[in-house]
């Protein structure tokens, strides 16, 4: 053991002490590390040898187990992790704004450090030294980067590769070796004078990168570790240096670590020699980010095949008459018929919109530019506004519709001629993008542009395989102005990356191969018409949407079956029994469900009660999506109850596709599809009269409100996943089935779901600021009192136990938006199967984040975003999962999440080419959206965006993170995983939402990050820097 240094024994033992005083953080201030040793260490030490608080933290710091920033150490993370979190702590901004203040008074206190000096020549002493030389760097690195990365004057640089905005990179493999070269000549034109190389500083040391001299004369050049000060580079003279770095082996993305080089120039017939504090005044540096791009095997396999420059400008077509398009042909058997009264978009409401589209954002919350929609908007929900304020919200998204589709139109497109069809391709179907449903409609127009086959105009001969034919029909319109007609299209069939449009005969003759076209899409203003009618209706109903404890009826005296609920929780025994009994009548029973309660399990148990009890119930079973209702419809039919089979029935909007219907649902036979004419068709009222339990969608309940069925035939209406759907949608079987006049026979509303996970996607911002995003539920458990905490279980019910994920999982979604109430409930075996696994950073913890510094991209003419780096990580934890015979997991059992489309179309393009599966659906990879609900063992989530210019500049750029700045997308996105949870991305970027950077704390704190975390930029008075310590590769 070395003179002076603390055995490691000690060491462990002092850091037990720290960690023991805030097992909470790692980060504390000097004077109450100092404090603990004396108290705590010092005097629990009766014999031995004394060491001083100075050798304890100089033993610390070397051996890398504490790191010091300013009047700050931490234990057990890296400094740029310090860095970060003290650059974002007010109370450390208030200390740097203190020391500017005592350097002003006193005369020996350095403002960079916090440091009191004795004399002025300790004070010197200490401006020259290295700690304070680091921290002086990073304040000029965020003051003066642009500067820095100049090259400095008389210096020519040859550089290999070339800087490029400061930046020399070199892309590589895992673990491959790469030579980057430094040639520094001394151009400077005074006589006789050097330029010294000072000294050179990696800013933090990840073992990655070494720079190299070279020496020696007479050809016999040697390279050598260069680690010099004071390097004369005399006039002309040209100096060789060389970075060689060597990739990691499990990392990819791009590596980097800015190196200073530190320069002054002196004059050969300089008299004396020149002090150091001199030589320090004249100083000019120089800042190069070295970096490495470490890729992955189907980097260039995934590469964007085009540029995407966005989607072109169709211009608007004037057009004075419309040629109807061909009909979807009448199923005979359709039953429910009805008008459905429309509800236009009021002429000025489109200026309103026009003045108020570029609001500002004041304060969190819109400025409108329009005092009408202020008057009508800007205001609490109430029963006196609610009709006018959700028309009006209603008429601004769809307006945002009717814009967001305009960018999808087409120009100079040509058809396929199918029997009597025409077939249109349309890019970015696949991914919704436009949503094209059957039934739908779309506008076509004559092109102007040439004939791809020909290479003539249109209003010329058309020819025609073997003949020439004279389209007279099309020479006549030219003469009477034929583009003045719009053809309307009616979408009869959506393939994947086509739609079959049933057009009139006219256009049908007059098309020729290549023939050019404009299309026009459209919104249906279906959906909104039925949430306008439901908001219309709402007035007789205020006491179901504005509750009052006042206006309560009286208890069921019905008890909810013993032996029939024993297998439930506590909670939802609760549920269920007061469900049964009808304890919140008229208001509606909440279940509130988080993540991996059993929610579902509760809803259907209920409805089973209800139907056994209540025997002359009637069950209506809606959700907002055909997942959800098909999910509750399949666990029905599993019943072991009698009849129940045969009385419940599965509703479906007649644009549903077949092919996407579960096996189980189509074999019950108890459904809407015709199998004979493959198509799906509606019952007559009579007939869904029959049955006692309906499972439908909110919007295909308004089929039933059209056709006039009977209010209040329905006793008990389940809305499941009530939290994705806007109020006028949740309403619609509210106020269209439920009969106001009926005081004690009224049927019971239950809804479900859980209002901290997603809602529905609102194009509008307009829309989006006022309230149209909030969920009839969310709006009753934030303004109804007796839906508020402490939770009364007569109205509301919040289930707690947790039977999906492992406790650690757990612990961010439970902090953020379950106030610490969740427990974890769930099978240890499966829970615990990852524990242990080598890739973990901390093997007692199954979670990580991955640190990726990725390039996102985009390509063609889709605006969805992907990241080729994140996917080579994916990738290689995905070789790592399934070659691990350990913990025995199979394909199915592994689910990856990614926000954006196209990363979902790369990650299986490289599934299928990396075999990591035979066929798509072995791994399940998908958007948030289409994770809810469901549950794996293993989660892997792709952030996808990636900043790196934050990761280069000293500009506090705030990122546009789009829909990954949404707390209820994150909060699903957390809760998928039972046994292990991965998430790759770029920390810099991730961070700048709350959401993400308390998640990536918490795997910092927990030892569960992986991957390299340098420092976040930020433009505040940050004095506050690193010192040389290692950035972390773990």
């Amino acid at each position: 053991m070395a003179r002076g240094s603390v055995p490691t024994r000690e060491v462990e033992r002092f850091l037990n002490i720290i960690r023991a005083e805030n097992v909470d953080d790692n980060i504390f201030k000097r004077d109450k590390v100092r404090i603990l040793f004396q108290t705590r260490f010092q005097n629990e030490r009766s014999t031995g040898n004394r060491y001083s608080f100075g050798q304890m933290i100089r033993q610390m710091t070397q051996s890398r187990i504490a790191h010091e920033l300013g009047d700050y150490y931490i234990f057990g993370n890296e400094v740029q992790v310090l860095f970060e979190r003290i650059a974002n702590n007010s109370e450390f901004t208030n200390t740097l704004e203190d020391w500017r203040k005592t350097a002003r008074n006193n005369p020996l206190f350095c403002e960079i450090c916090g440091i009191v000096c004795t004399s002025e020549r300790s004070l010197v002493e200490h401006q020259l030294g290295s700690r304070h030389r680091i921290r002086k760097l990073h304040v000029d690195i965020y003051q003066r980067r642009n500067e820095l990365i100049r090259v400095p004057e008389g210096l020519r640089l040859e550089c290999n590769p070339t800087i490029q905005n400061g930046r020399m990179e070199m892309v590589c493999k895992p673990g491959e070796i790469k030579t980057m070269t430094i040639n520094i000549q001394n151009c400077v034109t005074e006589q006789g004078v050097d330029v010294v190389l000072q000294r050179h500083i990696f800013l933090w040391d990840t073992g990655m990168f070494t720079l190299y001299m070279r020496s020696g004369r007479g050809g016999h050049n040697q390279w050598s570790v260069f680690n010099r000060t004071n390097l004369h580079i005399t006039p002309g003279e040209t100096r060789y240096f060389e970075i060689r770095g060597k990739a990691p082996l499990e990392d990819f993305g791009h590596h980097y670590v800015p190196l200073a080089l530190f320069f002054v120039k002196k004059s050969r017939t300089q008299q004396g020699t020149r002090s150091q504090e001199e030589m320090d005044s004249t100083q000019y540096k120089f800042l190069i980010y070295v970096s490495l791009h470490v890729l992955g095997e189907l980097h260039d396999d995934l590469a964007p095949t085009s540029v995407y420059e966005g989607r072109e400008n169709v211009q608007e077509y004037s057009y004075q008459v419309t040629e109807p398009g061909e009909r979807l042909p009448e199923n005979s058997r359709n039953g429910l018929a009805g008008r459905l009264t429309p509800f236009r978009i009021p002429p000025y409401l489109y200026n309103q919109i026009r003045k108020s589209n570029k609001a500002a954002i004041v304060n969190g919350r819109m400025k409108l530019n329009s005092r009408y929609l202020t008057d009508i908007l800007d205001c609490r929900t109430t029963a006196e506004n609610y009709v006018t304020k959700f028309q009006h919200l209603l008429w601004i998204e769809e307006i945002q519709l009717l814009i967001d589709i305009q960018q999808y139109n087409m120009a100079g497109v040509t058809l396929e001629r199918l029997q009597s069809k025409m077939r249109l391709a349309v890019p970015g179907l696949v991914e919704n993008r436009p949503s094209v449903m059957r039934g739908d409609r779309l506008y076509i127009y004559i092109s102007d542009r040439l004939s791809e086959r020909t290479g003539h105009p249109e209003d010329q001969l058309n020819v025609a395989i073997g003949n020439i034919v004279l389209n007279m029909e099309c020479e006549a319109d030219e003469q009477r102005g034929r583009r003045n007609v719009r053809y309307e299209g009616v979408v009869h069939k959506v393939e994947l990356e086509h739609v079959l449009l049933g057009v009139s005969a006219r256009l049908r003759r007059s098309w020729s191969i290549g023939k050019r076209y404009n299309v026009e899409f459209q919104v249906s203003p279906y959906n909104m018409w039925v949430q306008h009618r439901a908001v219309k209706l709402a007035v007789s109903y205020m006491d179901i949407l504005f509750p009052d404890t006042v206006a309560l009826l009286a208890e069921h005296s019905l008890i909810a079956r013993r032996e029939s609920i024993d297998d439930l929780n506590p909670e939802q025994q609760t549920a269920v029994r007061n469900i049964v009994q009808g304890t919140s009548r008229p208001a509606p029973y909440i279940i509130f469900g988080p993540p991996g309660t059993g929610k579902t399990e509760t809803v259907t148990a209920a409805i089973k009660q209800v139907y056994n009890l209540h025997q002359d119930s009637r069950i209506l079973v809606c959700c907002p999506e055909n997942s959800a209702a098909d999910h509750i419809m399949q666990i029905l039919l599993t019943s072991d109850e009698p009849n129940m089979k045969e009385e419940t029935f599965r509703m479906y909007a007649l644009s549903r596709k077949p092919e996407t219907l579960p096996e189980r649902i189509i074999a019950s036979g108890r459904h809407n599809f015709d199998r004979t004419g493959e198509c799906f068709f509606y019952p007559t009222v009579a007939t869904l009269m029959g049955y006692r339990i309906i499972v439908t969608t909110l919007m295909t309940a308004g089929r039933m409100v059209t056709a006039r069925f009977p209010k209040n035939h329905f006793t008990h209406i389940f809305i499941d996943e009530g939290g994705h759907a806007v109020e006028p949608e949740c309403i619609v079987p509210i106020t269209g089935l439920m009969d106001p006049t009926a005081e004690h026979g009224r049927a019971q509303l239950v809804i479900a779901g859980d209002p901290k996970q997603l809602g529905p996607i609102i194009r509008s911002k307009i829309a989006l600021n006022f309230g149209l995003p909030i969920s009839l539920m969310e709006r009753l458990m934030d303004d109804i009192t007796m839906y508020k905490t402490p939770y009364n279980p007569r109205y509301i019910t919040k289930l707690i136990r947790n039977y999906r994920s492992h406790d650690m999982i757990l612990e961010i979604p439970r902090r953020l938006f379950y106030d610490n109430e969740l427990q974890a409930f769930g099978d240890p075996k499966v829970l615990n199967c990852m524990l242990g696994w080598d890739m973990l950073p901390n093997s007692k913890i199954p979670i990580m984040f991955h640190s990726v510094f990725g390039t996102e991209e985009q390509a063609g003419d889709s605006p969805s975003w992907f990241n080729r780096d994140e996917i080579a990580q994916i990738d290689m934890y995905l070789t790592k999962l399934m070659s691990n015979t350990h913990h025995h997991l199979n394909s199915s059992d592994i689910g990856i999440i990614a926000p954006y489309k196209k990363q979902v179309a790369k990650i299986r393009r490289m599934l299928i080419a990396n075999r990591h599966i035979l066929n798509q659906n072995e791994i399940t990879v998908g958007s948030v959206e289409e994770f809810q609900g469901r549950e794996f063992k293993v989660i892997i989530i792709s952030g996808v965006r990636s900043d790196m210019n934050a990761s280069y500049t000293d500009i506090d750029y705030v990122f546009n993170l789009g829909f990954m700045r949404n707390p209820k997308r994150f909060n699903v996105a957390m809760t998928r995983a039972r046994a292990l949870l991965i998430v790759i991305g770029n920390p810099i970027t991730l961070e700048q939402d709350e959401c993400w950077k308390t998640f990536i704390d918490y795997c910092d704190e927990n030892n569960a990050f992986k991957g390299p975390r340098p420092r976040r930029n930020n433009r505040r008075n940050n004095t506050d820097s690193a010192a040389t310590s290692s950035t972390d590769h773990r």
